[in-house]
């Protein structure tokens, strides 16, 4: 079973099939204050998917495989540099000005530390959960962009949109609909950093990579400043 397969027969129609609705990165601050909660509900339905016929983590193939035996070995041979593709010998941005050895080090070593509180927990997830590939109409939420999807921790879906636009404070929403929807979530802290700083320095390679000086500076900031934010969360 390829990847489009599988994702047709493990997800509602709604999700995989949106229905004409608003674009979410359309809506301003104040009309995402009043359906944030809806969003949220969208994105939890895709990881109620049952995954036990697969085995494995990452994002699938497109013949439906899932490459990595551990959450450990996927993230890190995500900065494998020498593997065949755009990202081979990628430590050379190191040389460059955007890409900060010692910051990335850092937070190469934060993710690792927190990884052990991934393992085990296999979803189904959209991976690419941004504004402008998510639509919403009254009664529902539905997602564009499927390319990425994969099993691991949910948690990189809400990531994934936190790092799109970090100054909605997703994290501390996301910990309050959790809290208000009486669903417990071990290690709640420690996953979405472990995530969040995966997350946050491929995506830093990626924007150094590119020359994009404005959004190296502005993920650098966000992660600075992550983890005593959510370790404080309440």
């Amino acid at each position: 079973m390829n990847r489009d397969e599988y994702l047709s027969t493990h997800l509602p129609a709604e999700l995989k099939d949106p229905a004409i609705g608003q674009i979410v990165n359309e809506l301003d601050i104040d009309e995402f204050e009043v359906v944030y909660k809806r969003i949220f509900d969208g994105i939890m339905k895709i990881h109620k998917a049952d995954v036990s016929d697969t085995s494995g983590y990452g994002e699938f193939t497109t013949d439906g495989r899932l490459p990595y035996q551990s959450f450990k070995e996927f993230i890190v041979e995500t900065f494998n540099e020498t593997r065949e593709g755009y990202w081979k010998n990628w430590k050379v941005l190191f040389d460059g000005p955007l890409l900060d050895r010692d910051f990335f080090n850092t937070y190469y070593e934060k993710m690792l530390h927190y990884s052990d509180f991934c393992e085990g927990k296999r979803y189904l997830t959209n991976g690419y959960v941004y504004f402008e590939y998510m639509t919403i109409t009254p009664e529902t939420v539905g997602f564009m962009a499927w390319d990425r999807a994969g099993v691991y921790d949910w948690m990189i879906d809400f990531v994934t949109f936190d790092g799109n636009k970090p100054y909605l404070h997703i994290p501390e929403k996301l910990f309050a609909y959790l809290k208000e929807k009486e669903i417990f979530v071990p290690d709640f802290r420690e996953r979405f950093l472990c995530i969040a700083f995966f997350r946050g320095i491929d995506s830093l390679r990626w924007h150094a990579s590119i020359d994009d000086e404005d959004s190296c500076r502005s993920i650098m900031t966000h992660l600075s400043t992550l983890e005593e934010r959510i370790l404080n969360l309440k």
